[in-house]
């Protein structure tokens, strides 16, 4: 009990007030890209909610069999969205305040940066919902599409500190998306199309997920414990 206790005051304390300090610098940070991006996303789903199709019909994609299917700008501007928002953002905050806010543990600083980058994602996702008129055919599809925002954002920000580069790491990124359109070998991101549903009950793809969001964590940590990237 006397450790739970020491938990909850560790997160009122620390925790809740770093998430919204680093919230405040991050807005400052992004405010025109917010509008932009937002501008950008309810403009996708308004297009495509003129055929009925909405949210559907933004991230429907390509079917995996047929050559004759034109580019899935939608599906692929509104993938990016969340990447393009946060940019380097949280990368920037960590090598400019980490050292200064010396009484939070790095990981705890780690974590809330991730949170930032859920926040991120779940913001692009719910405002897609409200601009589509709150309907949601398929939750647990925009939850994986969701999910895959996220863990995108991390592994990004992983790959930036051990490049030392964020646009190599984003560039990394937008190529696979391209490639997952022209193939279907790769099916952690096949579940992100609804034109390749099927792939989102393959349970390994939730796993790829979750094993590229702990290896993204693992690596930020490494490299902000050895500050090899300041």
């Amino acid at each position: 009990m006397a450790n739970l206790g020491k938990t909850i005051l560790q997160v009122k304390v620390i925790v809740i007030p770093l998430i919204i300090r680093n919230l405040y610098l991050t807005m400052k940070r992004i405010r025109w890209r917010l509008l932009f991006i937002s501008l950008l996303v309810v403009g996708l789903v308004v297009v495509s909610s003129k055929n009925a199709d909405g949210i559907t019909g933004v991230l429907y994609g390509v079917p995996e069999r047929g050559n004759n299917y034109p580019f899935p700008y939608f599906w692929y501007f509104y993938l990016i969205s969340p990447v393009l928002l946060i940019g380097d953002s949280q990368i920037e905050l960590i090598k400019k305040d980490i050292r200064i806010v010396t009484r939070v543990p790095y990981e705890l600083y780690l974590l809330s940066t991730f949170f930032i980058l859920f926040i991120a994602a779940l913001f692009v996702g719910l405002l897609a919902v409200i601009a589509d008129g709150f309907v949601v055919e398929n939750p647990k599809f925009l939850f994986y599409v969701i999910l895959f925002s996220f863990v995108s954002m991390a592994f990004i920000q992983a790959g930036t500190f051990v490049v030392g580069n964020y646009y190599v790491s984003s560039l990394c990124l937008f190529f696979l998306l391209i490639l997952s359109i022209y193939s279907t070998k790769i099916d952690f991101i096949n579940a992100t199309m609804m034109a390749r549903i099927d792939s989102l009950n393959r349970i390994s793809n939730w796993v790829v997920l979750l094993i590229l969001l702990l290896g993204s964590y693992s690596l930020c940590k490494i490299k902000i414990q050895t500050f090899d990237f300041i």
